[in-house]
């Protein structure tokens, strides 16, 4: 058995959280079509951006707040990209 630490379950949220909400902004917020292509039920989708709103205290229903949230997405990975390299 791995016993992951606090550190390292944090990581792993903040990576599924992270994936699942740009795939779910660049299938311009449709449940099914990330559903699809994460390998999740629409449910878990939903659940997962639900969970995002409320620790944002933020609506994804808003076109500002999705443009915001893609652009910070590009930079964090754009970001990550030149540290590891």
């Amino acid at each position: 058995h791995v016993i992951l630490s606090a550190t390292d379950d944090v990581a792993f949220r903040f990576s599924i959280n992270l994936t699942t909400l740009k795939v779910y902004l660049q299938c311009n917020r449709k449940a099914t079509e990330t559903g699809d292509i994460l390998h999740m039920h629409r449910n878990t989708v939903l659940y997962h951006i639900d969970r995002i709103e409320q620790l944002l205290h933020i609506s994804l229903s808003s076109a500002d707040v999705c443009l915001k949230l893609q652009l910070g997405i590009k930079t964090f990975e754009s970001n990550m990209s030149e540290i590891l390299l």
